[in-house]
């Protein structure tokens, strides 16, 4: 996903309107809820009120976007999921349930890999260690001072990227130890 900060969709007709209106304490979420959603290619985080918008296409619209510095705009990359999109297309509906299961993976076996990168979150949520097959998560470029202890639990985890946060040094070379034992790749700068 890339970031459009504040940026949102000119939503004139109704082919526009997001097709899930939720409530996430972050951004992150907010795409994670997207990501989970496979039919959604973009998200609208409002930072005051916490509203995460969920798109389907919206290609034709990324030309005519209006500012609103409230708004962060996340745009799904074409071709970076995993799973891929299925080829056809259907009506769905989400539900928080819903999301949950599909964030977790369903249990398939596809490897899963995050890029929060560049989008100014301060936490990560716990909940990511219960992703099904998380590979790999970057979270370069923000402004972190701690991961979850949870992420020192998953057997699949093999890249984790915090470069360019806020970390203390101690706190750096203790995730690194941790990510040796799994024989991860754990990238950082002090």
């Amino acid at each position: 996903m890339f970031a459009v900060r504040g940026r949102k969709f000119q939503c004139a007709t109704t082919t526009c309107s997001p097709f899930v209106n939720t409530v996430t304490p972050t951004i992150i979420k907010c795409e994670m809820t997207c990501l989970a959603q496979v039919y959604c290619r973009a998200a609208s985080f409002h930072q005051s009120n916490s509203n995460c918008e969920l798109f389907t296409d919206m290609s034709n619209e990324i030309g005519n976007m209006l500012t609103d510095l409230d708004i962060i705009t996340t745009i799904v990359i074409a071709g970076t999921r995993s799973p891929p999109e299925p080829a056809t297309t259907t009506t769905s509906t989400a539900t928080t349930s819903t999301i949950t299961t599909t964030i977790r993976g369903n249990g398939n076996s596809y490897t899963k890999s995050f890029y929060f990168n560049n989008n100014h979150i301060k936490s990560i949520p716990s909940e990511i260690s219960q992703i099904n097959n998380l590979f790999t998560l970057n979270v370069a470029h923000n402004d972190l001072t701690n991961i979850p202890k949870e992420l020192f639990d998953s057997k699949t985890l093999r890249n984790l990227d915090v470069t360019h946060n806020l970390f203390p040094s101690t706190i750096l070379h203790d995730i690194d130890d941790k990510f040796k034992v799994n024989k991860a790749t754990f990238t950082y700068s002090i």
